[in-house]
Parts: C-alpha cells; sequence; structure tokens
C-alpha cells in the first residue's frame, strides 16, 4: 500500500530517525530475508532501495549499510536459484550495487 510506504520514507527523510530507522530495519531485513515471500516481499525490497537511496544524502546510513553487504549479497544469490520471485532478488541487487557506485568517487 502506497500508504504504508509513506512511513518509512517520512522516518528516512529525517535528521533524527533515519540512521535509527535504518539500522532497525537492516538488522530486520537480514535476520528475515530467507521467509519474505509474495507482497510482503515486494514491499520489503522497496523499503530496503529506500534505505539504499538515504546513503546518499545521509553518510551515517552507508555505516550501517556497510556492515550487512556482504550477508546480504550472498542471501541474494542463494535466494535468486530457489524463490519463485527471482525478480525481486535482482532488482534488490541492482539497487545495492548502483548505491556502491554512486559512492564511490569518479577519478579524472
Amino acid at each position: 500500500s502506497n500508504c504504508l510506504q509513506n512511513i518509512p520514507n517520512i522516518l528516512l527523510a529525517h535528521t533524527q530517525t533515519t540512521s535509527i530507522f535504518a539500522f532497525s530495519f537492516i538488522n530486520f531485513f537480514t535476520d528475515n530475508f530467507l521467509g519474505f515471500v509474495g507482497e510482503r516481499s515486494t514491499f520489503y525490497f522497496r523499503v530496503f532501495k529506500m534505505v539504499l537511496g538515504s546513503t546518499l544524502v545521509f553518510r551515517e546510513n552507508e555505516i550501517i549499510i556497510k556492515n550487512s553487504i556482504s550477508l546480504i549479497l550472498s542471501y541474494s544469490l542463494k535466494q535468486m536459484l530457489t524463490a519463485c520471485q527471482t525478480l525481486n532478488y535482482l532488482i534488490l541487487l541492482r539497487a545495492l550495487f548502483k548505491s556502491i557506485g554512486n559512492c564511490i568517487p569518479v577519478l579524472s
């Protein structure tokens, strides 16, 4: 639901709440990653993309995500082989690598 997606969006947009929400969500996401199915999985993946996007504005969120990258990457690759909704995992990996690419300074 769009209304439900507004809550994480608001929490990620404010300096006082962004790092707390990002930390809580990443912990929840990695702990429950293998159990995501159906419509809920799509919602959780969208919120994960929002958290990744918040690293461009709030650099403290980058440190929070950096600790979980290897776990998320390995889970995604494993789940792509067995899950019935493999597109979600491909979108997740794309968003993850795009976020990493945006944080690397370009050499001129």
